[in-house]
C-alpha cells in the first residue's frame, strides 16, 4: 500500500528537495560501495567508450540533454548505428566500463550522485506545469500497477455487476472471458515457428481471378528467459500468402535484424527497446540503471533502441521490405531472408514509416508516396521528408519541410496536397528526468499529449514550391490511422479515426476497463475550406474503430466506401475489443457526403478480425467491386490459431467466401499490404 502525500508542498509533507538530497546520499553510499569493490572494472571510473567500425575508440562527453527522437512509425530514438567488432552481443553503440589510469576517488561519484538528485529537483521545479498532488501521484502509481498487470480484469469492470441478477453476472463473466480470448492473440511465439508450403482451403473457394500476395507483419517474439517486452518491442515476423488459380502458398519467417540475431545468440534480451521500461544494460555490463540512462541516453544521447522490423511489409518494384522506425530491411522475396538494411536500390535505401499511400494515376500507372518524420527534441525541431516513386522504383519527387517539434504517425495524400494532422505532444519533463533515469518508464512514456494546444492541419503542395496552408482543428483530438482524403480546389476533406486523447499503447484496448485506459475512437470527417482557411469537424459514427482502408483506385480521390475494424460489444461505458470487419458507405462521394450506413461481419465470440485490405477485382468499374482480405485471431480455448478470410467487398456482411487456416498461430499483427505479384513457387 502506497501512502501518497503532496510532496510538492512543504506543509505537512517532506519537501521535494529533501527527497532529492536523500536519494543523492543513498546513491553516494551505494556508488561508494560499488566503486570500492575488488573487481578491476567496477573500481574504475565510468566513462562511455564507443568503438567504431575502424577500431578507433572515442570517449563521449556530457554535452546536451534529452535527445529523444519520435518517428511516425511509433517512436524512434535516433542514433548512428555503430557496430563493435569486439562483441557480437553488445548493443550497436558498444558501451564498456574503462579505467582512467590515475583513478578518481569514489566520493566524486557520490558528489555526482547528490548533484544529480539536486538537478532532478531543479528540473522538475522549472518544468512542472502544476504541482503534483497526492491524488495525481496515486493515480500515476495505480496506472503503472495496472499496466504491469496487463490485461487483468479490474474493479471498475466488476463493480458494474455488483448486486445484479445472476443473468447479469453471467453476462459480465462472458464479457470478461471475451477479453481473455482476445488477449491470447498477444501471446509470444518461439523463434523456430517459421514455415512454408501450400495450404488447403478450410471453407469456400479462393476466387481464381484473385492473383497476388498478401503480406502481413507484426511483433511475434517478446518473451525470452521468462522476461517479457511490451508488444510493440517484439521481433517482427512476416506472413506471406501468395494466391493464384484458387490456390494459396504460405510462408512465414522472423525478420533477421541485427538485434534479432544478437538476442538469439545470447538467448536473452540485450538491446534497449522503445516501449519497455526494463533496461538490459545493468545486467549485461554491471552498474545501476541510472548510470546508463543519464550518462549515455540523456547527456550523451540520443539512445539507440533495437530495430525490430515489425511494423509493416511492402513489395514494390520487385523488392520486398520489412519496415520499422529505421531504414527498411530488404528481404529476398522467395525466402524472406534479410538481404540487407539499406541496400543499393532506392526503396530499401529510403527511410520511411509504416504508412504510405499507393495512388492510381489517370493514365493507369501507380505511384507510391512515402514520408519520413524526424523529430529532434533537443533542438525542438521536426523535419518531414516526402518521397514519390513510380512502379519501377524510380524516384519522381522529394520535398522536405521543417517546423517546431511534434509527432506524426500517418499522412493523407490528395491530388494537390500532402496533408499532415499535427496533434500536439510534448516531452514529459518529470518522466524524462526522473522516471526514465530510474528505469520506471520507457522511452515512449516520456512523450505526452499537450491539450493546451489545438491540432493543426499542415497542407503542403505536392508540386512546386507553394506556401503551406496551416489551419487549426476546431477541437482537441488525436489520430493515428487516417482513412482517406481529397480536394476539389476549394475544399479539402480529411477522414480519420479520432481518439479523444493521445495514447501510444494500442494493446491497451485489451483491458476490460476501457473506460479508463482505452481512448474511445470514432470516425471523423474534417472539411477544410481552402479559401476561408476554416475547418469543420463532422462525427460520422461513434462505433470504436481502427485500422481503416480504402481501395487503391480511391486513394486521394472522391470515394464512398471504406473498410475497418470495429468493436462488436459494449457493456455500460466499456467497449469490447476490435472484432468486426465493417464497411462504411456514404450516400454519395461528395464533400458533404450525406449520411452513412454501416454493415459488419462478426467472426464469432472467440474470433477477432485484424486490419482489412481491399483489392479490386480485375476490370472492376464499381468502387467496391473486389475482395476484402484480413487475418482473424481464433482465441477459442484449445483451438488457438490464425485464419485468413476473403470477403466480397460488396457483400461483406455475408461473411467469407473463403477461409484458410494457417499452419501455426500468428500473433495479432500491426500492418500489411497487397501486391499484384504472385510471390510463391511456380508450381504446386
Amino acid at each position: 500500500m502506497y501512502d501518497c502525500r503532496d510532496v510538492s508542498s512543504s506543509k505537512g509533507s517532506i519537501p521535494m528537495m529533501l527527497v532529492a538530497v536523500t536519494c543523492g546520499v543513498a546513491a553516494f553510499v551505494a556508488s561508494s560501495l560499488w566503486l570500492s569493490g575488488t573487481n578491476d572494472t567496477k573500481s574504475s571510473f565510468l566513462v562511455a567508450t564507443t568503438t567504431t567500425s575502424t577500431g578507433v575508440q572515442t570517449r563521449s562527453l556530457v554535452h546536451r540533454h534529452a535527445r529523444q527522437t519520435v518517428l511516425g512509425s511509433h517512436v524512434e530514438a535516433r542514433a548512428e548505428q555503430v557496430e563493435s567488432p569486439a562483441s557480437t552481443h553488445a548493443p550497436r553503440s558498444s558501451l564498456r566500463l574503462t579505467q582512467i589510469e590515475k583513478g578518481i576517488p569514489s566520493f566524486v561519484a557520490g558528489i555526482y550522485a547528490v548533484a544529480i538528485g539536486t538537478l532532478a529537483y531543479a528540473l522538475t521545479s522549472v518544468f512542472r506545469n502544476k504541482a503534483s498532488t497526492g491524488a495525481e501521484t496515486a493515480q500515476m502509481l495505480h496506472a503503472i500497477n495496472v499496466h504491469d498487470q496487463w490485461p487483468m480484469a479490474t474493479v471498475a469492470a466488476k463493480s458494474e455487476v455488483e448486486g445484479a441478477a445472476k443473468s447479469e453476472a453471467a453476462d459480465a463473466e462472458a464479457f470478461l472471458k471475451m477479453f481473455s480470448t482476445y488477449r491470447s492473440g498477444y501471446d509470444s511465439v518461439n523463434s523456430d515457428v517459421q514455415t512454408e508450403g501450400w495450404l488447403e482451403v478450410t471453407q469456400g473457394q479462393i476466387p481464381k481471378e484473385l492473383t497476388g500476395t498478401l503480406l502481413r507483419n507484426g511483433p511475434a517474439l517478446y518473451e525470452r528467459q521468462g522476461k517479457r517486452r511490451e508488444y510493440l518491442d517484439g521481433d517482427g515476423m512476416i506472413s506471406q500468402m501468395a494466391m493464384k488459380d484458387g490456390k494459396i502458398f504460405f510462408r512465414s519467417k522472423f525478420v533477421g535484424t541485427d538485434s534479432f540475431k544478437r538476442e538469439e545468440e545470447a538467448g536473452k534480451f540485450v538491446d534497449l527497446s522503445i516501449f519497455t521500461a526494463e533496461d538490459p544494460r545493468p545486467e549485461l555490463y554491471g552498474g545501476p540503471v541510472w548510470l546508463y540512462r543519464l550518462r549515455d541516453d540523456i547527456f550523451n544521447g540520443p539512445p539507440s533502441p533495437k530495430s525490430n522490423g515489425a511494423y509493416n511489409a511492402l513489395h514494390w518494384a520487385g523488392k520486398t521490405v520489412a519496415i520499422d522506425w529505421g531504414r527498411p530491411w530488404a528481404l529476398k522475396s522467395d525466402t524472406l531472408e534479410v538481404d540487407g538494411s539499406g541496400s543499393v536500390d532506392a526503396i530499401s535505401n529510403t527511410k520511411f514509416t509504416a504508412h504510405f499511400r499507393i495512388m492510381e494515376e489517370p493514365n493507369g500507372n501507380k505511384t507510391i508516396v512515402f514520408f519520413n518524420p524526424h523529430t529532434d527534441w533537443a533542438e525542438y525541431k521536426s523535419t518531414i521528408s516526402f518521397y514519390e516513386f513510380d512502379s519501377k522504383g524510380v524516384q519522381l519527387s522529394s520535398k522536405q519541410v521543417e517546423f517546431e517539434a511534434t509527432y506524426f504517425h500517418d499522412l493523407i495524400v490528395t491530388e494537390n496536397y500532402y496533408v499532415l494532422f499535427d496533434c500536439p505532444v510534448k516531452m514529459d519533463m518529470k518522466k524524462t528526468f526522473l522516471g526514465y533515469p530510474m528505469g520506471q518508464v520507457s522511452l515512449s512514456d516520456t512523450i505526452s499529449e499537450d491539450p493546451a494546444k489545438l491540432p493543426l492541419f499542415r497542407l503542403y503542395p505536392r508540386r512546386g514550391d507553394g506556401e503551406p496552408i496551416l489551419i487549426n482543428s476546431p477541437d482537441f483530438c488525436y489520430a493515428f490511422h487516417h482513412i482517406n482524403g481529397f480536394d476539389d480546389g476549394k475544399r479539402l476533406v480529411f477522414d480519420t479515426c479520432t481518439w479523444d486523447r493521445f495514447e501510444l499503447y494500442f494493446t491497451d484496448i485489451v483491458k476490460p476497463d476501457g473506460k479508463v485506459y482505452y481512448p474511445k475512437t470514432k470516425q471523423s470527417r474534417f472539411i477544410i475550406d481552402l479559401e476561408k482557411k476554416t475547418c469543420e469537424r463532422k462525427i460520422i459514427h461513434e462505433t470504436p474503430c481502427e485500422y481503416p482502408t480504402v481501395g487503391p483506385k480511391s486513394t486521394g480521390k472522391f470515394y464512398k466506401y471504406s473498410y475497418m475494424c470495429t468493436s462488436a460489444h459494449k457493456r455500460g461505458e466499456v467497449n469490447g475489443p476490435l472484432q468486426n470487419l465493417t464497411k462504411v458507405s456514404f450516400d454519395d462521394a461528395s464533400v458533404d457526403c450525406g449520411s452513412c450506413t454501416m454493415e459488419s461481419w462478426y467472426p464469432g465470440d472467440n474470433k477477432f478480425a485484424q486490419e482489412p485490405i481491399f483489392h479490386p477485382r480485375p476490370g472492376a468499374t464499381a468502387e467496391d467491386d473486389g475482395w476484402v482480405l484480413a487475418l482473424v485471431h481464433d482465441g477459442t480455448p484449445g483451438n488457438k490459431g490464425t485464419e485468413l478470410v476473403i470477403l466480397d467487398g460488396q457483400k461483406i456482411s455475408e461473411g467469407p467466401i473463403a477461409t484458410v487456416r494457417l499452419p501455426h498461430y500468428v500473433p495479432i499483427g500491426v500492418h500489411g499490404s497487397f501486391t499484384d505479384e504472385f510471390l510463391g513457387p511456380a508450381t504446386a
